[in-house]
């Protein structure tokens, strides 16, 4: 007979994670319907807990995140009104190398940088399709469950394997990295994907250096409004294409940061400047609609050409000069900015 079993004392101690708010908002402060993106949920605490207070922890997350669903991150003011005046004041050189340019490190991964917190409170930020600012699936919805304990799965596994490589890391639980863990292998639908900002600091960057502070920037592709935001800094007159989601929420950024600066395009006017970036991948049809419809219009044209393209498109268009653009660890993702004066 086996006696003194104490195994459920050795799986679990009854203890939970204690939820925490980012940036130290006062919890007295939070509205739950309205800043619930601001949650979060320590992995050091996590990792504390004995299996089945684990076990718990994951279901518990679950839930809450069911009772909310998906909706568009919110910031208090005080906060948004921070990460503007970290626009102002960022170090725009630290994409500038001695040849050109590079996507700063953490360019695509889960960190806040200056510009980020605005572009997610006033723009949708989420799996969308690329032409619409319309969810893909419904979050709430029981069938898509799986998808999220997945995405706190890949957080538990990731933190696993970096503590093994030696890493101090670690990532915690908030909305933010469980939506950057869902993987669009997921779906059968691949014509979404989820957001990513592109740095304002490199389009600062770039405009200051060839200067072009203070000129009238025609923006082919103003996606998120990264480039507006550089724009506004350096204040520029900017002009836009209409397209999704920036034309549906510009309003709200530029009255947000006192700018009014902004309008849509307008052919009849010509523009100081334009940077055509191409999300960073280069799409010779595009590039070819741009060519025959806007370049003309423009005095000082910056496009990003991926470096497969390079020589053909030098050889049909031959650049004023060609600054060299690093974008990725895969060489056939880098290019240049090729500059049209």
């Amino acid at each position: 007979m086996i006696s003194d079993v104490r195994w459920w004392d050795q799986l679990c101690e009854n203890k939970v994670v204690p939820r925490y708010l980012k940036y130290n908002i006062n919890e007295i402060d939070l509205n739950d319907n309205e800043y619930f993106n601001l949650s979060k949920w320590s992995y050091e605490d996590f990792s504390k807990l004995k299996f089945f207070d684990r076990y718990m922890f994951v279901h518990d997350l679950l839930d809450f995140i069911m009772e909310h669903g998906w909706k568009p991150f919110k910031y208090p003011d005080e906060i948004l009104i921070k990460n503007y005046k970290d626009v102002v004041d960022e170090n725009i050189k630290s994409h500038k190398r001695l040849t050109g340019y590079r996507l700063a490190k953490n360019t695509f991964k889960n960190k806040d940088r200056p510009g980020d917190l605005i572009l997610e409170h006033f723009m949708p930020n989420g799996y969308y399709n690329l032409s619409s600012t319309k969810l893909i699936f419904n979050f709430k919805h029981k069938y898509t469950i799986h998808k999220w304990y997945r995405a706190i799965l890949r957080i538990i596994y990731k933190n696993r394997r970096m503590k093994k490589a030696g890493s101090t890391r670690v990532i915690d639980f908030d909305y933010k990295t469980i939506i950057k863990s869902i993987k669009v292998s997921d779906y059968k639908d691949k014509h979404f994907k989820i957001c990513k900002f592109r740095p304002v600091s490199l389009y600062r960057a770039l405009i200051s250096d060839l200067g072009l502070s203070g000129k009238t920037f025609f923006d082919f592709e103003p996606r998120y409004g990264e480039k507006f935001l550089a724009a506004a800094v350096e204040e520029c007159q900017y002009y836009f294409r209409p397209t999704c989601p920036f034309d549906t929420y510009y309003k709200d950024v530029a009255k947000f940061i006192g700018y009014d600066g902004i309008s849509e395009f307008d052919e009849s006017i010509r523009y100081d400047f334009s940077i055509v970036d191409f999300d960073f991948k280069f799409n010779k049809s595009v590039f070819d609609h741009y060519m025959k419809n806007y370049f003309k219009l423009v005095d000082t044209n910056v496009i990003f050409v991926s470096a497969p393209f390079a020589d053909d498109i030098s050889k049909l268009y031959p650049p004023s000069k060609k600054i060299p653009m690093i974008v990725s660890n895969f060489p056939g993702l880098n290019g240049y900015w090729f500059v049209y004066n």
